[in-house]
């Protein structure tokens, strides 16, 4: 990802996770966005240039379409996808799967033997995409809010 493209990565990223945040544990706009912000300051501290996290620009062309963000662990030989993003209008047209197995690929050359993600409630296309890759579901988050 080129420096100048961080900043709007930043920005999209926060507005969504503070939107799931507040969607999945009830938390006001603000504060779900004041979480959100401080957890990708403290992932991200030196932004592009921390270590064993890579951003990556998703391109059609010389056009973004999405972004990639995945951390290495080579303690564990895993990795693990931070954030996937595939512009609405892009998507269900093989991009993601094409970045996936591209992704898969590199990991592996370099290593790697695991590749772990999270997916959002409700985000079913994701869901259908890595089930067809053949990733397998290993727990589910719960939450119940009290009156």
């Amino acid at each position: 990802m080129e420096p100048g493209c961080f900043d709007l990565f930043r920005e999209n990223f926060i507005r969504e996770y503070a939107g799931s945040i507040s969607s999945n544990y009830g938390y006001s706009e603000r504060k779900s966005f004041e979480f959100a912000s401080l957890d990708f300051e403290m992932r991200l501290p030196n932004k592009l240039d921390t270590d064993g996290n890579y951003v990556c620009s998703i391109k059609l062309g010389e056009l973004s379409i999405g972004h990639l963000w995945y951390i290495e662990s080579v303690e564990d030989s895993t990795a693990f996808i931070c954030d996937f993003f595939i512009e609405q209008k892009y998507r269900n047209s093989g991009y993601g799967e094409l970045v996936i197995k591209n992704l898969e690929s590199r990991l592996k050359q370099s290593g790697i033997t695991r590749l772990k993600l999270h997916v959002a409630n409700g985000n079913n296309g994701a869901l259908r995409l890595y089930t067809r890759l053949g990733y397998g579901i290993t727990g589910h988050n719960l939450f119940k809010k009290f009156d």
